[in-house]
């Protein structure tokens, strides 16, 4: 049986370029539906040795003639910004966690992976990971703010919010006001958040069974 392990630093380093390298497809498709990027996607791949470290479902998206993915897939695929600012803050490319309650800012990550694809190769040799503790904290909260998401329970909310910074009338603190005033739009945008946060800190923290990305729990 494969047992759950840790990802090491270069396979983190070759994650965050796989998936960097997904949303910048995904981001074409969106932005320049109709024009066919596949073909240099799949060659800068194979060039800096990555093919591998891509997931089947990652290398048929990538593989797919232009226009060809469905709206749904192109969405899921979009929230995967957040398990790459997660991946990225890990190996020190962003200085801080983004809020709980917003969106990671794309341009941020994308600057901080610049260098990175210009020179995948020294990427990868040179990444160093923050402290085990440092990513299981950061687990942690990702946890609990993906528990709130779906929380119903008022009081069970009320005693979580007790450990949490900046509680709001018994609540977490979201959007400038307690989670429970929330919007469902708003709420379903930061269980999005929580949840894809959630599963790249997982995956970082050894819970994917022999450290393989789509089979990583929630």
């Amino acid at each position: 049986m494969d047992r759950p392990r840790r990802p090491d630093a270069p396979e983190v380093a070759r994650r965050i370029l796989v998936v960097s390298t997904v949303l910048a497809r995904v981001r074409a498709e969106c932005e320049r539906p109709g024009i066919d990027t596949k073909a240099g996607v799949a060659d800068w791949l194979r060039a800096h040795d990555l093919h591998e470290s891509a997931s089947l479902r990652e290398l048929k998206f990538l593989n797919a003639p232009a226009g060809r993915t469905d709206r749904a897939e192109l969405i899921q695929l979009s929230w995967r910004v957040e398990a790459c600012a997660m991946l990225v803050w890990s190996a020190g490319g962003l200085p801080q966690l983004p809020a709980w309650d917003a969106l990671a800012e794309p341009m941020a990550v994308i600057e901080a992976l610049a260098q990175a694809h210009a020179e995948p190769r020294t990427f990868v040799a040179g990444v160093r990971l923050r402290p085990d503790p440092e990513i299981e904290d950061a687990r942690d909260q990702a946890e609990l703010w993906h528990w709130r998401s779906r929380a119903k329970d008022d009081a069970g909310i009320r005693a979580a919010a007790r450990g949490v910074a900046g509680a709001i009338d018994g609540d977490f603190p979201a959007m400038g006001r307690a989670y429970r005033t929330l919007s469902g739009e708003e709420v379903a945008t930061l269980r999005s958040i929580a949840r894809e946060r959630c599963f790249a800190l997982n995956w970082l923290c050894g819970f994917a069974p022999g450290a393989e990305w789509e089979s990583t729990p929630t």
